[in-house]
């Protein structure tokens, strides 16, 4: 009996090392030769954010779109996504404050190739850029 139980647990013992030699072994050469796969590319400063800038009409599209498959608007859903957003505007600086804040994230999207942001105020007090 007791011959048996030492056979059993020097067979498990060869099983166990065997398995965890081969999963090892497995896991390395995964390591190894997955290297050359998948690599992180190296971005310039330009590149990200010309990337950044080709994803928000996107991303916009993809909502107004979305937004139609639920019959809403896009009037309707930019009033959704507007009542979303609002609780993080400062409500103190107005209708000023608003407008600067849209100029800031304009100027902030545009990158070296595009022309500068004109403002052109109109006589009803609308502006253009």
């Amino acid at each position: 009996m007791l011959g048996a139980v030492a056979k059993y647990l020097f067979i498990s013992r060869q099983f166990f090392l065997t398995t965890y030699i081969a999963t090892a072994f497995i896991l390395l050469a995964g390591i190894v030769f997955g290297q050359g796969k998948f690599t992180v590319p190296e971005l310039s400063f330009e590149q990200k954010h010309d990337r950044t800038n080709s994803q928000i009409p996107v991303f916009l599209a993809a909502g107004i779109n979305f937004a139609k498959t639920q019959d809403v608007t896009p009037y309707e859903y930019g009033k959704k996504i507007g009542k979303l957003f609002a609780p993080t505007w400062d409500k103190e600086a107005g209708f000023d404050g608003y407008v600067n804040g849209m100029i800031y994230i304009s100027e902030s999207s545009r990158t070296t190739d595009d022309g500068p942001i004109e403002i052109m105020e109109n006589d009803d007090g609308s502006l253009q850029s």
